[in-house]
């Protein structure tokens, strides 16, 4: 079976609710075989080396790592930084990723 989220964090939340997060994103992993979740995440990660630059980044990052997942999104987003994620713990089911531009409508 096959999970499927979509997840915008915002950007100043507390500790608990990060906590709550990465509790869920555990679950949805361990009671899954693929898991895919996508959004806007609002963490300061340097993802090349996978390291969280403040607490709540630390633990999201070894978040992941428990459960296998992988960040796919592999240039910026916004600005210089990747702050919207794919992460999959089967990455073979991602074909193809592409980061387009925001369009603005006024």
């Amino acid at each position: 079976n096959t999970l499927m989220g979509v997840i915008y964090r915002p950007t100043n939340i507390s500790l608990d609710i990060g906590c709550k997060l990465n509790q869920e994103l555990k679950l949805a992993c361990r009671k899954c075989n693929a898991t895919v979740v996508m959004g806007d995440f609002n963490m300061q990660v340097d993802w090349e080396n996978q390291i969280g630059v403040g607490p709540q980044e630390r633990e999201f990052v070894e978040c992941l790592r428990d459960g296998f997942l992988e960040q796919l999104v592999l240039e910026p987003t916004r600005e210089k930084a990747i702050l919207d994620l794919v992460l999959c713990n089967e990455p073979d089911l991602i074909r193809e990723l592409v980061v387009k531009e925001v369009v603005t409508i006024i």
